[in-house]
């Protein structure tokens, strides 16, 4: 009778047992994993920071003096950080946007980079393009750089001429504040003008004179050995100042003192006189 008692009983416990197992488990459900995070090695779709740059295209040729850059992440809710090399000394700071406009663009090659950030996991290596502007398409003559953000006491300026043909000779009065700015120096600047013609560069009032009245008076003269004159884009001369007032001003061009001549001795039209942007801080 014991023997029948025990093995009942036993019985009864080994079922209860697993009864109890089967509502344990039906009622402890395991959801399969969620990749909710796009950059967990685990994800299938594993996808890593990298910024994907809109415009500009890369080697893209631009006709304009100021560009709008724009791009897109890899991943949602990223943040991002921007240069535009050359001009700005370090990249911006994290941020959401998607989108920055440039201006005062010089003619020039250059270089735009931008770096995508998820969370913690920054993008290792930036996405980079690089364009040319090419905004001035016949004669000019621009201050260069268009814009001059000066940190110190000191700085400099060229004068290009630009996209000329047969050019002979050149005059031209340029203006700038002379309660802001004193001229310190003015010089010949390496360029084609120089190297393939035979030039002369005059300089009709002295430094006092320029630092009185606020106008430098510049002639060029291309000499008998240079028949053909100079056809093409190169600086002219190298200005340097001193900052009198941290303010900002204009280094300009007397518009109705300024004359192009080419080799037969006749006008040659000026499309563009572009002044330089001085911004002491």
């Amino acid at each position: 009778m014991n023997l029948v008692i025990n093995a009942t009983s036993w019985w009864i416990v080994f079922t209860r047992i697993i009864i109890g197992l089967f509502f344990l488990q039906a009622c402890t459900k395991i959801d399969p994993p969620v990749f909710d995070n796009p950059i967990d090695p685990l994800n299938p779709i594993l996808k890593k920071p990298e910024a994907i740059i809109m415009a500009p295209l890369n080697n893209q040729e631009i006709d304009k003096t100021y560009v709008t850059f724009s791009w897109k992440g890899a991943l949602n809710e990223s943040l991002f950080s921007y240069q535009l090399v050359g001009r700005d000394e370090k990249y911006s700071l994290w941020n959401k946007s998607t989108s920055i406009e440039y201006d005062f663009f010089d003619e020039g090659v250059y270089e735009f980079r931008v770096r995508e950030k998820y969370n913690s996991i920054e993008q290792e290596i930036p996405t980079s393009i690089f364009f040319t502007v090419n905004a001035v398409k016949q004669c000019a003559l621009i201050i260069n750089k268009m814009q001059n953000n000066v940190s110190g006491s000191t700085f400099y300026v060229d004068l290009n001429i630009e996209e000329t043909s047969r050019l002979m000779g050149l005059t031209t009065h340029l203006t700038f504040n002379k309660n802001y700015l004193e001229l310190k120096d003015i010089s010949k600047i390496d360029g084609q003008l120089y190297s393939n013609t035979d030039s002369e560069l005059f300089f009709t009032n002295t430094i006092p004179e320029v630092n009185a009245t606020g106008v430098v008076k510049i002639d060029l003269v291309l000499l008998g050995g240079s028949k053909n004159g100079f056809s093409g884009n190169s600086p002219v001369c190298r200005l340097t100042f001193n900052v009198i007032t941290k303010s900002n001003s204009e280094i300009n061009f007397i518009n109705s003192k300024t004359a192009l001549r080419n080799v037969n001795n006749e006008p040659i039209s000026i499309s563009m006189l572009r002044k330089g942007l001085i911004n002491p801080y």
